[in-house]
């Protein structure tokens, strides 16, 4: 898959990949959606499949309705050297994710509404957003939930909880919930 130099704008959704395996998205530009920019996602909704080893790059994402950045399922998904702006919930938001890269990326001013481009309230509550726990890989290879490294945050918003949050992990999501491998956080370098 290679999905580069486009532009996707006033539309309900971005871009969106699901179930797929290998490949780039790179270089686009979103703006104007109601849902997420660019979604990599699971038909079952959970981490027992999902997009796998593709990297979204250089992508520049404005005014999503929803999250600007989303992974839900899968796993060895890189996310890097994107520019999000405005979002109204989070700027990256993961779902029963594994071995998940967030580097280089730029956020800035995500989480401003209370609600999404649709009207839900759920999922506004911070800058990075992570939950979801079912039928995350249990292989060798699942050595870590996500990596969120060397950003940038700048003008956080408050989204449906009144205060700015970098990133978000609801309580439901205690370790004991993950596998083993699954429970490390690389969290650093981000400002």
């Amino acid at each position: 898959i290679d999905i580069a130099d486009n532009t996707v704008t006033h539309c309900f959704k971005g871009i969106i990949l699901q179930n797929c395996l290998r490949g780039r998205v790179q270089s686009n530009r979103i703006y104007l959606t109601l849902d997420n920019g660019i979604n990599l996602t699971s038909v079952s909704g959970t981490g027992a499949d999902g997009c796998e080893s593709i990297v979204i790059a250089g992508n520049v994402v404005e005014n999503a309705g929803h999250h600007g950045l989303a992974c839900s399922g899968g796993k060895n998904n890189v996310f890097r050297d994107n520019v999000v702006k405005a979002s109204w919930a989070a700027g990256f938001n993961g779902q029963h994710i594994c071995n998940c890269d967030i580097v280089y990326n730029q956020f800035v001013g995500n989480n401003w509404k209370a609600h999404n481009g649709y009207s839900d309230t759920g999922e506004n509550y911070a800058q990075v957003y992570i939950a979801g726990h079912d039928a995350i890989d249990q292989a060798a290879t699942t050595t870590y939930l996500i990596t969120v490294t060397d950003n940038q945050f700048v003008r956080c918003g408050n989204g449906s909880v009144g205060s700015s949050r970098l990133i978000y992990i609801p309580s439901e999501m205690l370790a004991a919930n993950y596998p083993v491998a699954a429970r490390r956080i690389i969290f650093g370098s981000n400002r």
